[in-house]
């Protein structure tokens, strides 16, 4: 299981992580975005924010907290921009401070080129290790009925994060969804005639032990 931050349940990055079938609860944190079992903390930036945020410096405050919680924190930064144009720095300044990260912290930094990769990142670190989390800061938040919803779509087969979104504008609710047939659920993009027989039958099969 994963503790995702409240604040980052509804990204994209849980959307994929959903239709993986991993199992994730919501708190607020007080520091990272993601835990994994009792020692991994990770923190997810865009690279506009990464490097903003390392020209302010108010990252290294942020990874020190990191660092004093948690035996290995990590750090993701997500996006495809170069990070040496997003803002006019010196790209010397940049590496300095890319190598402090990594040298005087001793934090990992891995770059995705979107939330589908940052979603990998995440499950191979699940598969890692499967301890509970041990260092929660804050109380639990309430997951929304949305990202329940969401996440029952994205889990069908043949179905990803943006066509489970599709399939639930377009049926309204997750009853009118299972009572679609194959010619409506055809309709929604990104649903082929295999997909749509495959949702009919997961939803009309008798269970078998």
């Amino acid at each position: 299981m994963i503790i995702v931050d409240t604040r980052e349940f509804r990204s994209r990055v849980v959307k994929e992580l959903f239709s993986k079938g991993i199992i994730m609860q919501s708190l607020m944190l007080g520091v990272g975005d993601y835990l994994i079992g009792e020692d991994v903390c990770v923190e997810r930036k865009s690279v506009k924010d990464f490097v903003n945020s390392l020209v302010d410096k108010r990252i290294f405050t942020q990874l020190r907290r990191m660092k004093d919680e948690f035996r290995n924190p990590l750090l993701i930064v997500e996006g495809a921009e170069n990070i040496f144009s997003v803002r006019k720095v010196h790209p010397n300044s940049l590496r300095g401070l890319l190598l402090s990260i990594s040298v005087d912290y001793n934090i990992p930094v891995l770059f995705s080129r979107d939330e589908a990769e940052t979603a990998d990142f995440l499950e191979l670190l699940i598969k890692r290790g499967s301890k509970e989390p041990g260092k929660i800061l804050k109380t639990e938040k309430k997951i929304l009925t949305s990202d329940v919803q969401e996440s029952i779509a994205c889990l069908l087969p043949g179905i990803g994060v943006k066509t489970g979104e599709s399939l639930l504008k377009r049926f309204k609710t997750l009853k009118n969804l299972f009572n679609a047939g194959i010619d409506e659920l055809m309709e929604v993009d990104g649903v082929g005639k295999k997909t749509a027989e495959e949702i009919h039958k997961t939803f009309n099969k008798e269970y078998e032990d």
